[in-house]
């Protein structure tokens, strides 16, 4: 997958799940576990619970959109098969 990318779209749901961990730390982790995946492609490596369980869901919907936005540069019309 090509992670070079200028823009994520960031859900509303995820920050509400950012401002449910009560630790200022953790908080700040999440949010850059998100955007260093979104940007540099980087899987967190850490051990903070709240971003062990956050991030599979978030890493699929980033991957999700680049895909459908990968296959809208392409000009397909069939999302499942580009």
């Amino acid at each position: 997958m090509n992670m070079a990318t200028e823009y994520i779209k960031f859900f509303e749901g995820w920050m509400d799940s950012i401002e449910t961990i009560p630790d200022e730390t953790q908080r700040q982790e999440l949010a850059l576990a998100i955007l260093r995946y979104a940007f540099k492609g980087e899987k967190y490596q850490g051990n903070s619970p709240f971003v062990c369980v956050m991030m599979p869901t978030i890493s699929k919907a980033i991957d999700a959109t680049n895909y459908f936005r990968e296959c809208g540069n392409k000009g397909y019309q069939k999302h499942r098969y580009c």
